[in-house]
């Protein structure tokens, strides 16, 4: 979720009269954990079944090892690559809701 869009649901109340929160934890939604990022859409929420998400290592794992930037002492620099997909084997367990805070 969008960062504004979870700022806008951990402001709803439970009635117009009520300045209690409609949520005790914006950070769970109908006991399921709500992960914010700002790379994500504003006004669009993805919801997924941890359990119908795949991982797929598209290539083996790369390393690289380099003595050259740290001559000057005893160490080594190490860079690991791994190029990962995500596939999803039951597509109805894959969710996008438009519109998460209209009016709001």
């Amino acid at each position: 979720m969008h960062p504004s869009d979870a700022l806008a649901i951990s402001k709803l109340k439970d009635s117009t009269n009520s300045n209690k929160s409609l949520l005790e934890n914006p950070r769970v939604i109908l006991g399921r954990p709500v992960i914010v990022s700002a790379k994500a859409t504003a006004g669009v929420l993805w919801v997924i079944d941890k359990a119908a998400v795949i991982t797929v290592l598209r290539e083996d794992t790369e390393l690289a090892v380099s003595d050259a930037p740290f001559f000057t002492s005893d160490r080594i620099a190490l860079r690991a690559t791994t190029r990962l997909g995500l596939g999803f084997a039951i597509p109805n367990r894959l969710v996008k809701i438009y519109d998460v805070t209209p009016g709001v």
